[in-house]
């Protein structure tokens, strides 16, 4: 997986907005941007490559499953 730049936060809002109303077309370039840095922190917290791929999925089903409930008042990659 290659990194890639992260969204700027117009781009990140915008793309929230489009969650919102149930279009999980940015969710790609979330994972993207996101994907790769989480794979490998949650490797070094759980020392297992399968349980990280586990985290890294659950993330991204939960934002996109929690996307009206982000308020968007601080970056997403915190």
């Amino acid at each position: 997986m290659s990194p890639a730049a992260e969204p700027s936060r117009l781009d990140e809002l915008s793309c929230l907005e489009s969650m919102r109303r149930g279009d999980p077309t940015c969710l790609g370039g979330f994972f993207e941007a996101w994907g790769d840095r989480l794979y490998r922190r949650s490797l070094r917290l759980t020392g297992d490559p399968a349980a990280a791929e586990d985290v890294v999925q659950e993330t991204f089903l939960r934002l996109m499953a929690g996307a009206e409930k982000i308020e968007g008042r601080s970056r997403l990659s915190t």
